[in-house]
């Protein structure tokens, strides 16, 4: 399904067989199935043209690389969670929800401008 190819899943795990020809089977070891997911779409992706390379990917630090001939709308296939910022150029850009619940922000026509997203220390004092 297109949320499946949205969320970056690459591989599915089966006890039975599928016959989409959106799967491949990759591995199988006594019933367990590993099927490939040929139409997986990458987990930073702009809306548009244009091309993304994550550079960092750690649980409280996301660094892309952005390439696009045009302003562009930036997804990360990440859930949307309270206290993430993003910057471009060390300048507060703000964050979207997309229709999935994934993280957005807009950027501008250019050449591999780094975007960052990066958390928030929050106050949890009781």
């Amino acid at each position: 399904s297109d949320l499946v190819n949205r969320l970056n899943v690459k591989y599915v795990l089966a006890l039975e067989d599928f016959t989409s020809p959106q799967f491949q089977l990759v591995f199988q070891e006594g019933q367990t199935r590993v099927y490939q997911n040929l139409h997986v779409l990458p987990r930073a992706r702009l809306l548009q043209l244009g091309e993304t390379d994550i550079i960092t990917y750690l649980p409280h630090r996301v660094v892309i690389r952005v390439d696009t001939p045009t302003d562009n709308i930036l997804e990360l296939a990440d859930m949307m969670y309270p206290g993430w910022i993003a910057t471009v150029d060390d300048q507060p850009i703000p964050i979207k929800s997309s229709a999935q619940n994934f993280r957005q922000v807009d950027v501008l026509k250019s050449v591999a401008v780094p975007v960052f997203w990066t958390v928030r220390r929050l106050n949890h004092a009781a």
